[in-house]
């Protein structure tokens, strides 16, 4: 009876695992549906002019959790083009800090910021930090995570030589490997926490009261 028991609850616990999984997936599901939804209706709306209406569905789909450059990108031309500077240049910072490659994000960047006359000067950083952030700044978050779980693998395959070498010299080599490919990998998920943190934060980097614009 006591091992009838213990098998029941085995299934009961066993069925409940599974059924979470299959609502959360579902969820997940349904959460995509909609926002691919809202996004087309999002680029309807921008076609047709209706700017309003695409910056409601744009932010939507951000609200949700989704961050993409395009996504960004989007929502920044909506801004651009009902003259809301300061959040068009928020929302092309935030996607040229997913896509820092991407060509129409700095034109459309350098754009809007040549528009506004009243502009603020920057305090100069360390050389250092700034060095930092340009070096994290040459990848996307996602980028840098891939980067991470490689090299990770890497350290693995190293430490796997130290640990079955059978000479000093191929233990020293695998051993000095394995640390160097760890250090690495971490610091890639610092870079890409960094990353993450930047896109989060732009909000308070950008001044978002009205300014003069420049009308020519």
């Amino acid at each position: 009876m006591i091992m009838l028991k213990k098998l029941e609850i085995k299934r009961f616990l066993m069925g409940y695992v599974l059924m979470s999984i299959a609502l959360m997936q579902t969820a997940e599901a349904v959460n995509s549906t909609l926002a691919d939804s809202l996004i087309g209706s999002g680029n309807q709306h921008y076609m047709e002019r209706e700017y309003d209406k695409a910056v409601d569905c744009y932010s939507r789909v951000i609200s949700m959790g989704y961050e993409a450059s395009s996504l960004f990108y989007n929502l920044g031309n909506a801004y651009y083009k009902q003259n809301d500077l300061p959040r068009a240049i928020l929302y092309y910072e935030k996607a040229r800090l997913l896509a820092p490659w991407d060509e129409d994000i700095r034109q459309n960047l350098a754009i809007a910021n040549s528009r506004i006359v009243d502009k603020i000067d920057n305090i100069p950083e360390f050389f250092l930090k700034r060095w930092i952030s340009g070096l994290a700044g040459s990848l996307a978050p996602d980028q840098w995570a891939m980067v991470s779980v490689i090299l990770f693998a890497l350290f693995l395959g190293a430490l796997y030589f130290y640990i079955t070498g059978n000479r000093y010299g191929i233990k020293k080599l695998g051993f000095t490997t394995a640390v160097f490919l760890l250090v690495f990998s971490l610091t890639c998920l610092l870079f890409m926490r960094h990353r993450k943190q930047a896109i989060r934060s732009r909000r308070g980097s950008i001044v978002m009261v009205p300014v003069v614009i420049d009308k020519s």
